[in-house]
Protein backbone atom coordinates (compact mmCIF):
# COMPACT_ATOMS: atom_id res chain seq x y z
CA UNK A 1 0.00 0.00 0.00
CA UNK A 2 1.39 3.70 -0.71
CA UNK A 3 0.33 6.76 0.13
CA UNK A 4 1.72 9.69 -1.68
CA UNK A 5 2.51 12.64 0.23
CA UNK A 6 2.65 16.45 -0.36
CA UNK A 7 4.81 17.72 2.34
CA UNK A 8 7.44 20.01 2.05
CA UNK A 9 9.11 18.84 4.89
CA UNK A 10 10.02 15.41 3.08
CA UNK A 11 12.18 17.55 0.93
CA UNK A 12 14.19 19.62 3.57
CA UNK A 13 13.99 16.54 6.66
CA UNK A 14 17.11 14.49 6.92
CA UNK A 15 17.10 10.91 7.77
CA UNK A 16 16.92 11.65 11.37
CA UNK A 17 14.09 14.08 10.76
CA UNK A 18 15.89 17.30 11.13
CA UNK A 19 17.10 19.60 9.10
CA UNK A 20 20.39 19.17 7.29
CA UNK A 21 23.05 21.86 6.78
CA UNK A 22 22.69 21.52 2.97
CA UNK A 23 18.89 21.40 3.00
CA UNK A 24 19.07 24.71 5.21
CA UNK A 25 21.11 26.62 2.74
CA UNK A 26 18.45 25.31 0.55
CA UNK A 27 15.67 26.64 2.13
CA UNK A 28 17.37 29.68 2.20
CA UNK A 29 18.49 30.06 -1.49
CA UNK A 30 15.07 29.52 -2.89
CA UNK A 31 14.14 32.14 -0.26
CA UNK A 32 16.55 34.77 -1.58
CA UNK A 33 15.08 33.21 -5.09
CA UNK A 34 11.23 33.98 -4.25
CA UNK A 35 12.23 37.41 -2.95
CA UNK A 36 13.47 38.76 -5.77
CA UNK A 37 10.88 36.84 -7.97
CA UNK A 38 8.31 39.06 -5.74
CA UNK A 39 9.81 41.92 -7.51
CA UNK A 40 8.31 40.94 -10.83
CA UNK A 41 5.10 41.24 -10.09
CA UNK A 42 5.15 44.05 -8.06
CA UNK A 43 6.73 46.75 -10.64
CA UNK A 44 3.99 44.75 -13.24
CA UNK A 45 1.44 45.75 -10.73
CA UNK A 46 3.08 49.43 -10.18
CA UNK A 47 3.99 50.22 -14.30
CA UNK A 48 -0.25 49.58 -15.02
CA UNK A 49 -1.61 51.30 -12.03
CA UNK A 50 -3.37 47.82 -10.97
CA UNK A 51 -5.58 48.27 -7.65
CA UNK A 52 -4.18 45.56 -6.27
CA UNK A 53 -0.59 45.02 -4.18
CA UNK A 54 0.64 41.89 -5.79
CA UNK A 55 3.68 41.76 -3.59
CA UNK A 56 3.71 38.08 -2.31
CA UNK A 57 2.80 35.64 -4.95
CA UNK A 58 6.08 34.55 -4.48
CA UNK A 59 6.07 34.53 -0.19
CA UNK A 60 3.15 32.24 -0.26
CA UNK A 61 4.78 29.59 -2.49
CA UNK A 62 8.02 29.86 -0.34
CA UNK A 63 5.80 29.75 2.88
CA UNK A 64 4.53 26.33 1.65
CA UNK A 65 7.90 25.47 1.40
CA UNK A 66 9.10 26.30 4.81
CA UNK A 67 9.25 29.03 7.46
CA UNK A 68 12.61 29.37 6.65
CA UNK A 69 12.17 30.09 2.87
CA UNK A 70 8.86 32.05 3.62
CA UNK A 71 10.81 34.40 5.79
CA UNK A 72 13.57 34.97 3.86
CA UNK A 73 11.46 35.86 0.89
CA UNK A 74 9.64 37.97 3.27
CA UNK A 75 12.70 39.82 4.41
CA UNK A 76 14.76 40.00 0.84
CA UNK A 77 11.77 41.26 -0.84
CA UNK A 78 11.18 44.18 1.34
CA UNK A 79 14.87 45.15 2.21
CA UNK A 80 15.46 45.21 -1.89
CA UNK A 81 12.36 46.94 -2.82
CA UNK A 82 13.38 49.54 -0.63
CA UNK A 83 16.77 50.36 -2.68
CA UNK A 84 14.83 49.31 -6.07
CA UNK A 85 11.88 51.48 -5.59
CA UNK A 86 13.78 54.28 -3.75
CA UNK A 87 11.12 53.36 -1.37
CA UNK A 88 11.04 55.27 2.33
CA UNK A 89 12.47 53.20 5.37
CA UNK A 90 9.17 53.37 6.64
CA UNK A 91 8.38 50.92 4.13
CA UNK A 92 9.97 47.93 5.90
CA UNK A 93 7.30 48.05 8.70
CA UNK A 94 4.98 46.85 6.03
CA UNK A 95 7.35 43.60 5.51
CA UNK A 96 5.10 42.67 9.24
CA UNK A 97 1.99 41.75 6.98
CA UNK A 98 4.29 39.60 4.51
CA UNK A 99 5.59 37.68 8.05
CA UNK A 100 2.52 37.00 9.26
CA UNK A 101 1.16 35.61 5.95
CA UNK A 102 4.20 33.34 6.29
CA UNK A 103 3.30 32.34 10.12
CA UNK A 104 -0.58 32.06 9.47
CA UNK A 105 0.39 29.79 6.38
CA UNK A 106 2.95 27.63 8.12
CA UNK A 107 0.44 27.35 11.33
CA UNK A 108 -2.10 25.98 9.32
CA UNK A 109 0.09 23.51 7.47
CA UNK A 110 1.05 22.19 11.30
CA UNK A 111 -2.76 21.94 11.98
CA UNK A 112 -4.06 20.43 8.20
CA UNK A 113 -1.39 18.00 6.83
CA UNK A 114 -2.66 18.24 3.59
CA UNK A 115 -4.10 21.56 1.93
CA UNK A 116 -7.00 21.33 -0.45
CA UNK A 117 -8.72 24.11 -2.51
CA UNK A 118 -10.97 24.52 0.18
CA UNK A 119 -8.37 25.08 2.90
CA UNK A 120 -6.93 27.49 0.21
CA UNK A 121 -10.25 29.43 0.08
CA UNK A 122 -10.07 30.13 4.02
CA UNK A 123 -6.71 31.30 4.06
CA UNK A 124 -7.52 33.89 1.57
CA UNK A 125 -10.23 35.47 3.80
CA UNK A 126 -8.38 34.70 6.88
CA UNK A 127 -4.86 36.39 5.91
CA UNK A 128 -6.88 38.97 4.36
CA UNK A 129 -8.93 40.39 7.10
CA UNK A 130 -5.72 40.06 9.26
CA UNK A 131 -3.58 41.71 7.65
CA UNK A 132 -6.11 44.48 6.76
CA UNK A 133 -6.47 44.88 10.40
CA UNK A 134 -2.43 45.09 10.56
CA UNK A 135 -2.08 47.41 7.69
CA UNK A 136 -4.43 49.94 8.48
CA UNK A 137 -2.73 50.11 12.38
CA UNK A 138 0.56 50.36 10.75
CA UNK A 139 -0.38 53.31 8.91
CA UNK A 140 -2.05 54.49 11.58
CA UNK A 141 0.94 54.46 13.97
CA UNK A 142 3.28 55.70 11.36
CA UNK A 143 1.12 58.33 9.98
CA UNK A 144 0.80 59.63 13.81
CA UNK A 145 4.62 59.36 14.48
CA UNK A 146 5.76 60.48 10.81
CA UNK A 147 3.37 62.16 9.16
CA UNK A 148 3.14 58.90 6.80
CA UNK A 149 0.92 59.67 3.77
CA UNK A 150 -1.04 57.02 2.59
CA UNK A 151 0.51 56.27 -1.17
CA UNK A 152 -0.55 52.30 -1.45
CA UNK A 153 -3.63 51.33 -3.72
CA UNK A 154 -6.35 51.87 -1.15
CA UNK A 155 -5.13 55.86 -1.16
CA UNK A 156 -8.19 57.18 -3.41
CA UNK A 157 -10.68 55.39 -0.97
CA UNK A 158 -8.88 56.13 2.07
CA UNK A 159 -9.03 60.06 1.31
CA UNK A 160 -12.78 59.58 0.67
CA UNK A 161 -13.48 58.11 3.83
CA UNK A 162 -11.23 60.80 6.00
CA UNK A 163 -12.46 63.71 4.32
CA UNK A 164 -15.98 61.97 5.74
CA UNK A 165 -14.29 62.63 9.30
CA UNK A 166 -13.91 59.50 9.88
CA UNK A 167 -10.52 58.17 12.35
CA UNK A 168 -7.53 57.41 10.14
CA UNK A 169 -7.51 53.51 11.27
CA UNK A 170 -10.82 53.11 9.89
CA UNK A 171 -10.50 55.32 6.65
CA UNK A 172 -6.96 52.89 6.46
CA UNK A 173 -9.16 49.36 7.18
CA UNK A 174 -12.39 49.75 5.60
CA UNK A 175 -10.75 50.05 1.73
CA UNK A 176 -8.00 47.60 2.81
CA UNK A 177 -10.32 44.57 3.24
CA UNK A 178 -11.87 44.61 -0.10
CA UNK A 179 -8.12 44.98 -1.89
CA UNK A 180 -6.81 42.48 0.07
CA UNK A 181 -9.47 39.71 -0.53
CA UNK A 182 -9.26 40.44 -4.12
CA UNK A 183 -4.97 40.57 -3.87
CA UNK A 184 -4.60 37.62 -1.78
CA UNK A 185 -6.91 35.46 -4.07
CA UNK A 186 -5.06 36.10 -6.54
CA UNK A 187 -1.79 35.91 -4.54
CA UNK A 188 -2.60 32.74 -2.79
CA UNK A 189 -4.10 31.03 -5.75
CA UNK A 190 -0.88 31.11 -7.87
CA UNK A 191 1.49 31.44 -5.65
CA UNK A 192 -0.39 27.26 -3.87
CA UNK A 193 0.06 25.86 -7.37
CA UNK A 194 3.48 27.47 -8.14
CA UNK A 195 4.78 25.45 -4.84
CA UNK A 196 2.79 21.99 -6.01
CA UNK A 197 4.23 22.30 -9.63
CA UNK A 198 7.74 22.93 -8.10
CA UNK A 199 7.26 20.22 -5.03
CA UNK A 200 6.69 17.74 -7.80
CA UNK A 201 10.04 18.12 -9.76
CA UNK A 202 11.61 18.40 -6.52
CA UNK A 203 10.34 15.39 -4.94
CA UNK A 204 9.77 13.53 -8.59
CA UNK A 205 6.54 12.22 -7.43
CA UNK A 206 8.04 10.26 -3.77
CA UNK A 207 5.79 7.97 -2.08
CA UNK A 208 6.00 7.22 1.17
CA UNK A 209 5.59 3.31 1.90
CA UNK A 210 2.55 2.98 4.98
Amino acid sequence: MHRKTSQAKNIFEGSNGCPTFLNMLFQILLGVIFGLMNLGPHYFNSHFQLPFYMDTIFTVTAAFFSLTSGIVCAAVFHTVSVFAYHFSPYSLFWSICSFSIVFIIRFYILRHKKIGLIDIVFLIFLISLIISFEGAAIFTVMNILANYKETSQVRFMYSLLKSANLPVFVSALLPRIPANIVDKAIAMTFGWLCYKGLFRIFTKKVEVKG
